[in-house]
């Protein structure tokens, strides 16, 4: 996901989702990675590359929006 190289406009919702635990994979961002690891295989670069766009999703600004 890169916004900068396009005409795209990037609006992210975090419902639900602390977008803290997307950063840094925790919680069921974890569990979410742990699997994808083992349907991919550890070291998967494939899996690495979603942890790395889930990364830069949260680091944008965007609305968070909890439990109500």
């Amino acid at each position: 996901m890169n916004s900068e190289e396009s005409e795209s406009q990037v609006l992210p919702v975090f419902l639900r989702v602390d977008p803290r635990d997307m950063q840094k994979q925790t919680g069921i961002f974890a569990e979410i990675m742990v699997r994808h690891e083992e349907a991919f295989g550890d070291g998967s670069e494939r899996v690495k590359m979603w942890g790395d766009v889930l990364c830069e999703a949260a680091n944008l600004s965007g609305w968070h929006l909890g439990h109500g």
